[in-house]
């Protein structure tokens, strides 16, 4: 009944086999089912496994093999969506798991490609990747609250192959604030993963915007001029936005590479990951920790703003799948949320047609001149706003 919800683990989600391929070649089980229930892969990177539109998955993430003398769970809980072997010929698009147990969304290998995912309030991580997925994602979102691990957690099987290379064009990740010691990354690549990332925007309370540990083989860079050997590379752009505060020291802190061996993370050209450390100066991001006190949001970036400058065009090498954009992040514009996702169910995002604003429309903090507000022109207030001595604030 609806006075039981948001309850996580309240089912199971949605588990999709395919038979495209996966580390190791072969085939494997998924997590979540019992052995030989659930066996996927194959040698067909084209694989369709048919069409996932406007789909959503709220409160699953059931532990299908409870122990309860075990309270971490058996292992088994059941991700949102598990795409497992899924591969390109699969069309995914418009998708959200909200207030999941265990991950949002999985990809064990496969080459499925996929835009406009919102993952929300999961308690694990909101993407995962593991087992050689070679796919592209485009404009996806996460809101991780306090209870949540990573946005995303990129993990391969070390030097074996096929290595996992996912290709993320446009994403904005936001954490929420809590005072836990929890040095986990926003972002974790590790293993061996390799991948490109670019368009991204990391922001919020965490223990750092980027974790990279437990390297092998693959080259690190985010030089734009990188031009790598797929999947042995791993290229973070230089353009991401990450502007994360560490719950410990309150200031900023973007990376948390492992220096020390064995399996450690060495850079070149530049010898560290370098991204932006600029505010994206989203419209409305509110501090918050959990979706009960969550009131309002637009994840938007102002029009104008940092997250208009300095976007990427896409990866070279993703077969015709991205759209160019010019903004950083997930959103441009158009918030794609409206109309489905739960925040729009629920009124946390601003009415359909309201446009994003120009940076300068936006106010919060102290107006210090004369200032004029144009009735031609609607203004967003993000926070207090403070009229001091000796300005003139004119309302027309």
């Amino acid at each position: 009944p609806s006075s039981f919800l948001p309850k996580t683990g309240t089912w199971g989600g949605i588990i999709i086999l395919g038979n495209a391929i996966i580390t190791g070649g072969g085939t494997n089980n998924v997590e979540g089912l019992d052995s030989n229930l659930g066996l996927y892969g194959g040698n067909d990177d084209l694989d369709n496994s048919g069409v996932m539109r406007y789909v959503r998955v709220w409160y699953g993430g059931a532990d299908i093999g409870f122990d309860p003398n075990n309270p971490e769970g058996s292992g088994n809980e059941i991700n949102g969506i598990t795409f497992a072997g899924v591969g390109s010929g699969t069309t995914v698009e418009y998708v959200e798991v909200a207030f999941n147990k265990d991950d949002g969304f999985e990809f064990f290998g496969g080459s499925v490609n996929c835009k406009y995912l919102s993952a929300l309030f999961v308690e694990d991580d909101s993407f995962d990747v593991d087992e050689g997925y070679q796919g592209s994602l485009q404009n996806i979102f996460a809101l991780v609250d306090e209870n949540g691990d990573h946005a995303a957690e990129m993990d391969s099987k070390n030097d074996n192959q096929r290595r996992s290379f996912p290709r993320v064009y446009g994403a904005t990740f936001i954490k929420a604030f809590h005072t836990t010691t929890d040095e986990n990354g926003l972002v974790q690549i590790r293993e061996g993963c390799g991948g490109q990332f670019s368009n991204m925007i990391l922001t919020g309370t965490a223990g750092s915007g980027m974790q990279n540990n437990l390297c092998f083989s693959e080259e690190r860079t985010s030089s734009s001029s990188f031009n790598g050997n797929k999947p042995n590379f791993l290229w973070w752009s230089e353009n991401n936005i990450i502007n994360t505060l560490s719950p410990i020291t309150v200031s900023l802190k973007q990376f948390q590479i492992q220096t020390s061996a064995p399996d450690n993370c060495i850079w070149t050209n530049p010898s560290t990951p370098t991204s932006r450390d600029a505010d994206p100066q989203l419209i409305l991001a509110p501090q918050w920790n959990n979706f009960q006190n969550l009131k309002f949001i637009d994840p938007r970036p102002a029009k104008g703003g940092s997250a208009y400058q300095s976007a990427d065009s896409p990866p070279s090498n993703d077969n015709g799948f991205f759209q160019k954009v010019d903004y950083v992040g997930a959103f441009g514009s158009d918030i794609w949320l409206e109309g489905w996702s739960f925040l729009s169910d629920n009124k946390l995002l601003p009415a359909s047609g309201t446009g994003a604003p120009e940076s300068a429309n936006i106010l919060s903090g102290n107006i210090v001149s004369d200032t004029t507000l144009s009735q031609s022109n609607v203004y967003y207030l993000i926070g207090q706003v403070f009229v001091k001595s000796g300005a003139t604030l004119t309302i027309e």
